[in-house]
């Protein structure tokens, strides 16, 4: 009887290459905890008048990828917590996108990250 080794990376190793996308439709709140690596999330979609989303960031960075018109509210904690995105007023460690009081969707979004940031991209 002959052994061969497999020549597979663990399941977790190969989910970390790749960015989670999140795609919401319809959801008042969403939780998302990330240990090493890359988060996209696309904010595109039916969301209710107002959300949340609680992002957890160890090491590694975030995009959002946000549709324009929609109110984009994000609070930054954290040690080395870094912000990107254009359109927005800082107050703190709190970016509000232009228009967020005026617009029908809301999104907030609680950032708390070790090492990393968070860059907006309007779509």
């Amino acid at each position: 009887m002959r052994y061969r080794k497999r020549k597979t990376r663990p399941r977790f190793l190969q989910q970390i290459r790749r960015p989670f996308l999140l795609a919401v439709v319809s959801c008042a709140a969403w939780q998302v905890e990330s240990g090493v690596g890359s988060v996209l999330l696309d904010l595109a979609g039916a969301w209710p008048a107002d959300a949340t989303i609680a992002l957890s960031l160890a090491v590694g960075g975030a995009t959002i990828e946000a549709p324009r018109g929609l109110g984009l509210r994000i609070r930054m904690s954290g040690f080395l917590a870094e912000f990107s995105g254009s359109g927005f007023s800082k107050n703190g460690k709190t970016y509000t996108s232009a228009g967020y009081d005026r617009a029908t969707r809301k999104v907030d979004l609680e950032v708390s990250s070790a090492l990393g940031g968070v860059k907006v991209e309007w779509k």
